[in-house]
């Protein structure tokens, strides 16, 4: 998974992933760096990244991880269901 997230990052710097789609994929690799398992798989892996991507995930985990909805996922782990938020054109 983070080979591929690698290659992601590597996509995003040489300018051929658009923005919108890389900023998605770097709010998953940071959800996914605030499990201890994950974290403690990065600290120990067993094949070495490049020198930009060791970073940007460093830099990740320093930075942590700030939901766009937070609970939404605690939620659907332990009920199933998600609240969905209504749009203004809803009423």
């Amino acid at each position: 998974m983070f080979g591929d997230f690698e290659y992601m990052q590597h996509q995003h710097m040489q300018g051929v992933m658009p923005e919108m789609i890389w900023l998605r994929w770097h709010e998953t690799i940071k959800f996914w760096l605030t499990f201890p398992g994950t974290r403690a798989w990065w600290y120990g892996k067993p094949s070495p990244f490049s020198t930009d991507f060791s970073l940007f995930v460093e830099d990740c985990i320093r930075d942590g991880y700030q939901p766009e909805r937070p609970g939404a996922w605690q939620n659907w782990m332990l009920n199933g269901t998600v609240e969905i938020e209504k749009r203004k054109d809803d009423s």
